[in-house]
């Protein structure tokens, strides 16, 4: 079959483009596995068209991907065996940027870290739409799942503005303003003129994104993160209501607001998990140890401010209104602050505080990097935590890529009601699954709006060929996760690719609806079958 394939796409793409050793694309941190053919890795968009036209002929089933850093979702693995793999990631060019405008038009493979350079070395000054998964994760991979981000545009895809992408049927799509009025208007005005259809290709499997154009938020004269320590477990259900007031007043200046856990936060402190033995989790007397040692609190509230800095001054006044109250600690930092603190930290004497200079150090350290990922930089800070169940912590000098190190993590990611009552019992539920299969319940909910929360919890297994494997015990957490937390209304933004049968009902009009959709332009069913299960 491999021959077969490789004679056929031969006739469009050079012998780099046609990739028979697939191993790596096999690799992935849930522990999957699919049968993938080959993998082809154009060099021109144009060459897609021909690919599609090939596949259609005869039957071959392909699955694009972007980067293939889709960690804790299944990485580059495509929803159903026997597929092609088209990797995306040399389509990185950066093909139109509006200094004036702020927009920009980019090819699926360009990455967080690329964009950044792009915009350094020309000193154009716009935020990148950071995520945690850090610099070798695609721009496009993520707004097309719908994914959200730290800086002012939170919501990707909000972002959107126009897309070209080739139908499974083999025509090519384009937003309806780019042919009647041209370029300009298609990549100012997100709405377009008629039906909106731009929505349909996220999160589907109706065709193969080539370019798209999105919006960059120009990088304001001054970014400060507040930092809020929540020092009463009681205090959760005030915090709710506070957060919510404090987005509500602040709309346009606060970015997105996280709300974490002291086990969240001890996991980037600390190896704290790894020294578990994977049937029991750390109690709460332990945790509240633990916390003591390192100075973390119950709860730890992030967020940060995008103005000016005499609006900045106003709103960390209304901040400490809203937020500081007792039992809490509110702390104000920029970049340069942050810097100095550090700075003086460095040249007190180890005579007397190596102690304490070693323990601050790591703790500015990690507050830098995060204030960075707020001013539009793209950082590994959050990729260790892939590694907390690995006897082996990542290089952070070179590049991280936990599916390639079979790091074993799922994420789980559901969207909560900023209600107080309803965060309060979607903890007692995540503490008590994730305690029932030995999962350390590491609980994060970051703001997508004044009214909703998605919370993250990465389920964390040891699956190296000398330890026990904790694969099966893992997936089971996610499934009861899954199921219980539908029964209480709590529900993922997206899925993994083993997951995605388990949202469709074909009894509703909406999944009838867009398998018709999919019927039409992709007759053929070549992309991507399976995923979010659109046959």
């Amino acid at each position: 079959m491999k021959l077969k394939l490789q004679r056929l796409f031969s006739e469009i793409l050079t012998e780099d483009e046609i990739i028979c050793d697939i191993e790596k694309y096999k690799r992935n941190t849930i522990n999957l596995k699919r049968d993938i053919l080959i993998c082809l890795r154009p060099t021109r968009k144009e060459k897609v068209v021909s690919i599609v036209k090939i596949a259609n002929e005869h039957n071959i089933k392909l699955s694009p991907i972007s980067s293939g850093n889709n960690w804790g979702y299944g990485s580059s693995l495509p929803a159903t065996n026997d597929n092609v793999i088209l990797d995306l990631s040399l389509l990185n060019s950066i093909i139109e940027f509006n200094e004036d405008l702020g927009f920009i038009r980019i090819g699926p493979g360009l990455t967080q870290g690329q964009l950044y350079k792009y915009l350094e070395d020309n000193n154009h000054n716009y935020l990148v739409p950071t995520t945690g998964a850090g610099p070798t994760c695609s721009i496009l991979g993520n707004l097309l799942e719908r994914g959200y981000g730290p800086t002012p545009h939170q919501d990707h895809f909000a972002s959107l503005h126009s897309i070209e992408a080739v139908l499974g049927n083999g025509k090519i799509y384009k937003s309806p303003l780019r042919k009647i009025a041209g370029n300009m208007l298609d990549n100012i005005f997100r709405g377009g003129i008629g039906p909106y259809l731009d929505g349909i290709f996220t999160q589907s499997n109706y065709a193969i994104v080539t370019e798209a154009t999105i919006s960059l938020v120009k990088r304001p004269e001054e970014v400060e993160v507040f930092v809020l320590e929540l020092h009463d477990k009681d205090d959760l259900q005030n915090i709710v209501k506070d957060i919510r007031s404090l987005i509500t007043q602040l709309g346009g200046i606060v970015g997105a607001v996280n709300l974490m856990n002291n086990r969240r936060v001890l996991s980037m402190q600390t190896a704290y998990v790894s020294e578990s033995d994977g049937k029991n989790i750390l109690t709460d007397l332990e945790i509240q140890e633990l916390a003591k040692k390192e100075g973390v609190c119950e709860w730890t509230v992030i967020g940060s401010f995008y103005k000016n800095k005499e609006i900045n001054k106003a709103s960390r006044k209304l901040t400490q209104r809203i937020l500081k109250k007792k039992n809490r600690k509110l702390h104000f930092f920029t970049d340069r602050k942050a810097r100095l603190i550090r700075k003086f930290v460095s040249i007190l004497p180890d005579l007397f505080f190596k102690k304490f200079k070693s323990k601050f150090n790591g703790l500015l350290n990690n507050l830098i990097k995060l204030i960075e990922i707020f001013n539009g930089k793209p950082s590994k800070l959050a990729l260790p935590l892939c590694y907390l169940k690995k006897s082996e912590t990542p290089d952070m000098n070179g590049e991280i890529n936990p599916a390639q190190d079979e790091c074993g993590l799922i994420w789980y990611s559901p969207l909560v009601p900023m209600i107080p009552e309803k965060i309060s019992e979607y903890v007692s539920f995540v503490e008590k699954v994730c305690g029932k299969y030995g999962i350390e319940p590491l609980i994060t909910f970051t703001s997508v709006s004044e009214k909703c929360f998605d919370s993250t919890v990465p389920i964390l297994f040891k699956r190296d060929k000398s330890e026990v494997d904790e694969t099966a015990k893992a997936h089971s957490c996610y499934d009861e996760l899954l199921e219980e937390g539908k029964k209480l209304g709590f529900y993922p933004y997206r899925m993994g690719i083993n997951h995605m049968s388990s949202v469709v009902d074909m009894e509703d009009t909406f999944w009838q609806l867009g398998s018709d959709i999919k019927s039409i332009i992709d007759p053929n069913e070549i992309i991507s079958p399976g995923r979010y299960s659109l046959k």
